[in-house]
């Protein structure tokens, strides 16, 4: 069986100095090289604009918002991101195009699919296991608290969730800079400050993109490290893959809560509703090491045993096969 996947970003844009990490071409060459060790895999490839099939293939997997390819026997949609206009409106507008086959990350929106007179399957990310896995600690990053991401909550959940980490020793990563010298041109013209209040605070604390191979360290070293999902995803009820990562790493994960992520991870998370609560939290396991151990422990226990991107790949394969 030959499979692709495909992204609507060139590959190779993640390494580029200033662009953002593509969180699809890291998670889908894995997926493809855990695809190509089962034995009914005859290839199995990340695709992009700048990286086409040569061949037909038998089926191509959309990652993103992309439209059917003629080159493949058949054409599946794996709806793997949260949306500002909503999951649900997305997939609805998406199905237009056709596609054989769907890949969603929730049961919530699984039903909704059916209810439409579509089929599909859940299938929950997972941690590649090989490359997140504890490592010996760096003393430059065991910060009491680190969050790596960019500017895309939202200002509701940034305040309520990343703005009283802050207050701790944060090791902040991703592109939070601000360009100072445009800043400083637009306020000479409109008189007022451009920016809001979180962003500039958090701008001064942001230590800019951390390399792709520090991240396990750093998930390994940093006391607590912090989750903050997306809107749309709480609504749904998917969780994004960072979890997964802190938990495989064995780092701490303190995370805002929903359903499924509740039900998955007990007693190997911490969930918090922010705020001056989560200050309080934040101080509490600071202070209590065992404590913070014992739940970091279970957490890579739990994604061990049940969440590895090994296993979601034979999922994939099972469902493919089935179109």
């Amino acid at each position: 069986m030959r499979i692709g996947f495909y992204m609507k970003w060139e590959k190779g844009l993640s390494s580029r100095p200033g662009s953002n990490v593509i969180g699809e071409e890291l998670y889908f060459e894995a997926m493809c090289r855990y695809l190509r060790q089962l034995p009914d895999i005859e290839s199995a490839e990340l695709y992009a604009p700048n990286h086409l099939p040569e061949e037909r293939i038998d089926v191509m997997v959309h990652v993103n918002d992309t439209p059917p390819f003629k080159n493949a026997e058949r054409n599946a949609l794996y709806l793997q991101n949260g949306y500002g206009d909503g999951a649900d409106v997305v997939l609805e507008e998406l199905t237009k195009n056709g596609y054989d086959g769907y890949i969603l990350l929730s049961d919530r929106l699984l039903d909704v699919h059916r209810s439409k007179g579509f089929d599909g399957v859940n299938i929950p990310l997972g941690a590649d296991t090989e490359f997140f896995h504890p490592r010996e600690k760096d003393p430059s990053l065991e910060y009491d608290i680190s969050y790596v991401g960019n500017d895309i909550k939202g200002k509701e959940r940034t305040l309520q969730y990343l703005m009283p980490a802050s207050r701790f020793d944060l090791g902040l990563y991703g592109n939070w800079a601000i360009d100072h010298r445009w800043r400083n041109e637009l306020l000479s013209r409109i008189g007022r400050s451009y920016y809001e209040r979180y962003r500039v605070e958090l701008s001064k604390l942001c230590r800019g993109k951390i390399p792709q191979e520090q991240l396990p360290v750093l998930y390994s070293s940093a006391r607590i490290n912090l989750n903050i999902t997306l809107q749309d995803a709480v609504d749904w009820d998917f969780w994004n893959l960072r979890p997964l990562e802190i938990m495989a790493c064995g780092g701490l994960l303190m995370t805002d809560r929903f359903p499924s992520l509740e039900r998955e991870f007990e007693g190997g998370a911490v969930f918090t509703d922010g705020g001056d609560a989560m200050v309080k939290e934040i101080e509490y396991y600071l202070e209590n090491d065992d404590e913070r151990a014992n739940i970091a422990r279970r957490g890579m226990e739990i994604v061990r045993e049940r969440h590895s991107i090994k296993d979601r790949a034979r999922d994939v394969y099972n469902y493919l096969r089935g179109l």
